[in-house]
């Protein structure tokens, strides 16, 4: 019978997603990762006011960006200082064109982490260390530096047991996540017209080789299934803040970030 077999299909699909999301949800993992959010304030001034020199402390620079940078565990399994085999570490992604100025801490999750950051003089990395972080605990620090560039700054390190330090694009505007949103309630009206089908006595009076609408209804299904779960992956490399360091996402400086 065609409805036999459609449910079947449909039995499959749904077994196969619970499946994937009951496997996403249950893996003991460690995983630290990191977000950062740039404001570029000051850009080649110089070659528009040939007498203006702009210097920050004692040294003179030529461009000034205030980053943001995120570091949490991202896990659902406490990383403790015995699992770290290279401290995490912040560098410039152009050392010669960036120079990090001063940096400070500006949120933990708690105090108990005891989180530092150390800079040795005139060295271009910022090397991190803490005691432990539980899931979702970490830090915010604020770099001042002379990178340009969409990504000055990126962070490297080793963690027993954790494959690398993740980078998650900072959340893109609403406007940006309409094809998201698309993909979704395609799915949605796909599975509504698919339990209409199934139950419309039309259905019943088909063969196989002339019901061709349940056949574009099973492989619209599944497409959209498909793209739904590409986008879940993707969403995965997304920075979703911890609520306690949402400072992260305030915009404290008050003027238009660079995308």
């Amino acid at each position: 019978m065609t409805t036999d077999l459609a449910v079947g299909v449909g039995g499959i699909v749904l077994g196969i997603i619970t499946s994937y999301i009951f496997h996403l949800i249950q893996k003991r993992r460690k995983e630290l990762s990191w977000a950062i959010d740039s404001t570029n304030l000051i850009k080649g001034y110089s070659s528009l006011f040939e007498k203006l020199e702009i210097q920050y402390g004692e040294k003179k620079i030529e461009n000034l960006t205030v980053s943001k940078v995120a570091f949490w565990n991202n896990g659902n399994e406490t990383i403790d200082g015995k699992d770290i085999a290279i401290p995490p570490f912040i560098l410039p992604t152009d050392k010669t064109s960036t120079k990090i100025l001063d940096t400070k801490i500006i949120k933990i999750s708690t105090v108990g982490n005891r989180f530092e950051i150390h800079k040795k003089i005139d060295s271009p990395f910022l090397v991190l260390k803490f005691d432990y972080l539980d899931p979702q605990q970490g830090a915010v620090i604020q770099i001042i530096h002379t990178g340009v560039s969409v990504l000055p700054l990126i962070m490297r390190g080793e963690i027993k047991g954790v494959k690398d330090i993740k980078y998650k694009s900072k959340k893109p505007d609403i406007a940006l996540q309409m094809p998201r949103v698309f993909i979704y309630f395609n799915a949605l009206i796909m599975f509504v017209l698919f339990g209409i089908y199934l139950y419309s006595p039309t259905s019943h009076e088909l063969s196989l080789r002339d019901d061709w609408t349940m056949w574009a209804l099973v492989l619209i299904l599944l497409l959209s299934i498909f793209f739904a779960i590409f986008d879940i992956r993707h969403m995965r490399d997304t920075a979703k803040i911890p609520k306690g360091l949402s400072v992260f996402e305030k915009d404290e400086i008050g003027i238009k970030r660079r995308n």
